[in-house]
Parts: C-alpha cells; sequence; structure tokens
C-alpha cells in the first residue's frame, strides 16, 4: 500500500505503483522526509538494480530474503530518483570506509536507510547527513547479554530504571544505530564506550557523537510493530513529513 503521512496525521491511501503524479521530481525538503514500506507482498523491478545489487541479490539462500532484497533496493532506487530527478537506474551509490552509502557531492542529496522483516525505511534530506534504524518490536533479543556486549553502563543504567525496560532497550538501540549512521561509523571495539544519554537532554533528544558534532535523535511513528529512530545534524529542522508507499 502506499501512503502519504504528514506527521503525525495520516492523509490517505494511494496505490502501490507510483502514479504519474507520484513519480514526478521531488522539491528539496527544508528538513527530513521519512519514507517507509513494507515490501513482502511488493513487486521488485530488477532492471534498474545495478549489476552489484543484481549479485548479492542471488547469494540469499531464501528466496524470501532475495524478493525482499531486490523488492526493497528497487524501491530506494525509485524514492531517490524523485529527488535526483534521473531514471532509477542511472543512480550511482558509492560507499564511506565503514559502508555508508552516499551519492556524488554535486548532487546534495544525503539519504540513509534501514530494514527489518521486510519493513524498509529511508531518510532523505537536502540539509545534511541522516541516519535511520528500524527494527521490529516482536523480535525475540536476550537484551542483557546484548546490552553487556553492545552498551555503554549509562545506558545499560537508564534501562534498567524503566518502567518497561525492553521497550527502552529497543529505543536506545535504534536511536544509536541512527546515530552511528548518520556519523558514518561501522561497528568497531569503541563502540560500546559511547552513550546516547547526555545529562543535558534527559528525553534523549540531542547527543555529541562520536564525531564530535551535535546531532539530534527523535522517534519516528511507523505504527505498532516497529521502533525507528532518527538522527540529524542539530541544529537542523523537524522532520518535516513521513511518507508509506
Amino acid at each position: 500500500m502506499s501512503e502519504h503521512m504528514h506527521s503525525p496525521a495520516i492523509a490517505g491511501m494511494q496505490p502501490d505503483r507510483l502514479s504519474a503524479t507520484e513519480s514526478q521530481p521531488i522539491s528539496p525538503v527544508a528538513g527530513v522526509d521519512v519514507w517507509y514500506r513494507d515490501v513482502s507482498r511488493a513487486p521488485a523491478d530488477i532492471r534498474v538494480l545495478s549489476y552489484d545489487e543484481l549479485e548479492r541479490a542471488q547469494r540469499f539462500r531464501e528466496a524470501r530474503d532475495r524478493l525482499s532484497f531486490e523488492a526493497g533496493r528497487s524501491w530506494i532506487r525509485g524514492v531517490l530518483s524523485r529527488y535526483l530527478d534521473m531514471a532509477p537506474e542511472k543512480i550511482t551509490f558509492q560507499k564511506g570506509p565503514f559502508g555508508k552509502p552516499y551519492l556524488d557531492a554535486r548532487q546534495s542529496v544525503f539519504f540513509n536507510w534501514s530494514h527489518t522483516d521486510g519493513i524498509w525505511v529511508l531518510a532523505v534530506s537536502h540539509h545534511g547527513p541522516v541516519g535511520v534504524d528500524v527494527e521490529l518490536i516482536s523480535r525475540r533479543t536476550d537484551r542483557h547479554a546484548v546490552a553487556a556486549v553492545a552498551l555503554h553502563k549509562t545506558e545499560q543504567r537508564y534501562i534498567s530504571e524503566q518502567p518497561d525496560p525492553d521497550w527502552s532497550f529497543l529505543n536506545i538501540w535504534v536511536r544509536r544505530e541512527a546515530l552511528f549512521k548518520a556519523v558514518g561509523f561501522g561497528l568497531h571495539d569503541t563502540m560500546q564506550q559511547i552513550s546516547i544519554i547526555d545529562p543535558s537532554a534527559p528525553d534523549l533528544s540531542s547527543v555529541t557523537g562520536p564525531d564530535g558534532r551535535l546531532w539530534s535523535l527523535c522517534d519516528v511513528k511507523l505504527g505498532e510493530e516497529v521502533q525507528c529512530a532518527l538522527a540529524y545534524e542539530a541544529p537542523s529542522p523537524i522532520v518535516q513529513s513521513t511518507r508509506k508507499h
């Protein structure tokens, strides 16, 4: 399904495939656009995928995972093509030192994506780097074991003091992931030394990142089944809209 939602209210439902109007270029945004789609039943247009993407798709053992990857990546290309005003198959992704995808600097479009169990999320901005992460709430995780090896002790203590530690753990997790993805850092041994708990921002709305810059963090409401968080450089306009396809 396709839905355009100006946060927090839903504006309406639209067809799966982009209509002629929906395929028109999108003007530069003042804040951050967040797009999301459940691709579990969405068709994939593999014609727009690169050779590397097609090759990677074939490495998935399960057909379900392969189809999700193909549908998700072709959808990502379709959305970005509207911001870039170019054919989706013409988009060339480059990678940073830790694998974060980005576009040619001349195109001045910043983006990041995340996916879980067929749900894909894409954040787009013309203002600066962004990071987004989404996780399925129902996914069983031994939060104690994960927290012990991945979270800062301040974060572990914060989670243990909350009314719903399981919810708080996942909320901290997606915010951390969004921050690291915005900064462009990959997994490394020092991640546990970094905390997103800032005494000056008890609502977890901002944090000084591992790069020394100030970043804003916020939840993105996508429904009851997932938790999603966004990171963007502060000061910056708030999330402009959330769009579901």
